[in-house]
């Protein structure tokens, strides 16, 4: 492990010189409370390729408790903040510069300041960035087929135009970017294998290949059917939720960008169907479907190992299986979509001790309405709105977020007409204005335009043809060449 640590540390010193934009690096990190994550070196939060030494004034502003505002103030810096110099965006301040990268493009980097929470200012100015983010957005495609589908998001019309296909493995049931949107990652569905890519001009991806997640703990092997990937905010690490067997696993990044063979598994309850990072990256949460819990762990960034929090899990309500999360861009609150009785449960989140508390539920559908497949989860980058999907009443539930208190107030559900079938996942693009729906029941791509005012929801055109049964869609801004 030290001496891939020491590989990390000179690639990325190598590649801030290249990028030209090391000098005011560590300078840009100050206002994280602990030493650069694996492989960050400090260095990257102020570079990137027009970052410089604007990242290191956002980032102060967003100081007030520590943690990652460095990353944040990176936003400000234009093409790339924290992401774009390390091998696998890796910031100082840790998972900071995820966040900064986040509002590549934008100038959101004086909204990470007025924050004021440590990491909670790099997401803030992600949100903010979002708004003003104005590079090339290509959005990935995949899902039961052997084929990663690859499109051209207008930003002006909504318009998908196709750039392309890649051979994904067997089934790329999902995908995950890394922070700096140099790297993709594919979970292959009942293969139980991850397959790297390097994403190059346009969007186009370079097969960096393959690894199995399947494996042991102590004298058990394990199947590895994977139904989701994430990425580690420092951009290390990726991990792997396992449905069939329940494991979740953390395998390294090398400094090609490929990923490794797992460093740690664990077995946190039934049917693991997701596993994800807040934005400090200090803390990592698994929803377990049928064990109708949340998982906590805190999470080493420097050895990959997950460590169970105290309490390890936090129960979901009788009967509810929690599918998927994801956390408002204050990190104050974290909402959970849960699959079988068709509601999604906001919770407060203590970024401090990384725990979950204070659940309160509300309907994904409307009254009389019984929906027992709920499947994904999204908050708009400026934390105003929540959007969950349901593949019973084949809807997209829009809710408002109040500003005090992180609760969910339903909007309404959009059916775009009748041609929202079966949507297994939906994604939304870095600036906020268009969500992407995966009918896995019609495979056909659906493209709405998000009233940034009210929250609505507008079908853009026609669905768009994809390979069979899409299971993931999700979009990313190219860094700057």
């Amino acid at each position: 492990m030290k001496s891939l640590l020491k590989l990390r540390l000179l690639s990325c010193a190598l590649l801030l010189s290249a990028c030209g934009g090391g000098g005011d690096g560590g300078q840009a990190g100050a206002g994280g409370s602990g030493p650069a994550g694996a492989g960050g070196g400090g260095g990257s939060a102020a570079a990137g390729t027009g970052g410089g030494a604007a990242g290191a004034s956002a980032g102060a502003g967003g100081s007030s408790t520590g943690g990652a505002s460095g990353g944040g103030g990176a936003a400000t810096g234009g093409s790339g903040g924290g992401g774009t110099v390390g091998r696998g965006g890796a910031a100082g301040g840790g998972a900071a510069g995820t966040a900064g990268a986040a509002g590549r493009g934008g100038a959101g980097g004086g909204v990470a300041g007025a924050a004021g929470r440590g990491g909670v200012g790099g997401s803030a100015g992600a949100a903010g960035g979002a708004s003003g983010a104005g590079g090339e957005v290509v959005v990935y495609v995949s899902g039961a087929s052997s084929t990663i589908s690859i499109f051209g998001l207008d930003l002006t019309t909504g318009t998908l135009t196709p750039r392309g296909t890649a051979a994904g493995g067997t089934s790329p049931t999902y995908l995950a970017f890394n922070p700096s949107s140099r790297f993709l990652y594919a979970g292959n569905g009942g293969q139980g294998r991850i397959t790297s890519f390097r994403i190059d001009a346009g969007g186009a991806l370079t097969s960096l290949g393959d690894v199995s997640t399947a494996g042991m703990v102590g004298s058990m092997s394990y199947m590895a059917s994977v139904t989701h990937v994430s990425v580690h905010p420092t951009g290390n690490w990726v991990m792997a939720a396992h449905f069939d067997s329940g494991h979740v696993t953390v395998s390294p990044v090398l400094m090609t960008g490929a990923v490794a063979a797992p460093v740690d598994v664990k077995r946190p309850a039934n049917e693991a169907h997701q596993i994800i990072s807040d934005a400090s990256g200090r803390y990592v949460f698994v929803p377990c479907r049928s064990g109708n819990v949340i998982a906590q762990y805190q999470f080493d960034s420097a050895s990959g190992r997950l460590a169970a929090a105290v309490p390890p899990t936090v129960a979901a309500a009788s009967g509810a299986g929690p599918r998927h999360m994801a956390f408002h861009p204050s990190q104050r609150y974290a909402y959970v979509i849960n699959e079988l009785n068709g509601t999604t449960t906001s919770y407060l989140f203590d970024s401090a001790t990384g725990l979950l508390s204070m659940p309160q539920a509300v309907s994904n559908v409307p009254a009389g309405v019984n929906e027992t497949s709920s499947a994904h989860i999204v908050v708009h980058p400026t934390g105003t709105f929540v959007y969950g999907a349901n593949r019973t009443h084949n809807s997209i539930v829009m809710f408002r977020v109040d500003g005090t208190t992180g609760r969910l107030t339903s909007i309404g559900n959009e059916t775009g007409g009748g041609m929202v079938r079966t949507p297994r996942d939906f994604g939304m693009d870095p600036t906020g204005r268009y969500l992407l729906v995966a009918n896995q029941g019609t495979s056909t791509v659906i493209v709405f335009r998000i009233n940034t005012t009210d929250g609505t929801l507008t079908r853009v055109g026609d669905p768009v043809t994809v390979p069979s049964m899409p299971q993931f869609a999700g979009a990313l801004t190219l860094p700057a060449p």
